[in-house]
């Protein structure tokens, strides 16, 4: 099974390479190639990811390797799979296939690429999911935080090896420090859903931030971050 946008589709007759794959391999997720159309109708270049296609890996190794899931499109499924595994998307939140996919990558043991590309992306810089009105920039925010909340909590499941738990921090503090930063810059945030906001951060143990980030520069953004916050307590 699959997930498509409204606005989306596949390309004709390309799935079924992808699909002769997943069966001969006994794959519970298989990655398929995605042609990104702009605009302007043209094809954008498409990167495709820097692993073989020739080889079987597990969800947690090509986690810990900076494979990023995000799209659930992009990936199809076993049934059997997706349901043995429990998980659910969250309805109230945005960006829910990127908290979904970190989860599920945890219980996937045989994934492997396809590199036909199926499935087109049109780019419409005018959808609905890129226009940031304020209420969207309000709730974008707030979804980070609860995707946050989420894979930490998640990363508490005893069936998660150490590696993981550290990686799940890692995504949890990358989100939060993009958060952090437009609380602190953007004055057309309202002075309650900032304070309300970090409350919620605080509570569940997601600010000040803890532990660190997956680069260097983010890293030492996270000491800047705490500096300045601790300033404002301060005066």
């Amino acid at each position: 099974m699959f997930f498509i946008d409204s606005d989306d589709y596949l390309l004709e007759n390309q799935i079924l390479d992808c699909l002769v794959k997943a069966e001969e391999n006994c794959l519970e997720v298989c990655c398929m190639g995605i042609r990104r159309i702009l605009p302007s109708g043209k094809s954008a270049l498409y990167v495709k990811p820097s692993f073989r296609d020739d080889k079987v890996y597990s969800g947690s190794w090509l986690l810990l390797h900076y494979y990023f899931p995000s799209s659930a499109c992009a990936h199809f499924f076993k049934r059997d799979f997706l349901l043995q595994s429990g998980l659910r998307f969250q309805t109230k939140i945005m960006h829910e296939d990127v908290d979904f996919q970190l989860k599920l990558f945890s219980y996937i043991t045989r994934f492997m690429f396809c590199s036909k590309e199926v499935y087109v992306y049109e780019y419409n810089p005018n959808s609905t999911d890129r226009l940031m009105n304020l209420e969207k920039q309000k709730r974008s925010l707030w979804s980070r935080v609860q995707i946050s909340i989420d894979l930490l909590t998640f990363s508490q499941n005893k069936n998660v090896d150490n590696q993981l738990v550290l990686y799940y921090n890692k995504v949890s503090n990358s989100q939060m420090l993009p958060v952090i930063i437009q609380l602190w810059r953007n004055r057309s945030l309202d002075a309650q859903f900032k304070k309300g906001l970090i409350e919620e951060s605080y509570k569940n143990g997601l600010f000040p931030i803890k532990g660190q980030c997956f680069s260097w520069k983010s890293n030492v953004l996270i000491i800047f971050v705490h500096f300045l916050f601790f300033m404002r307590l301060i005066r």
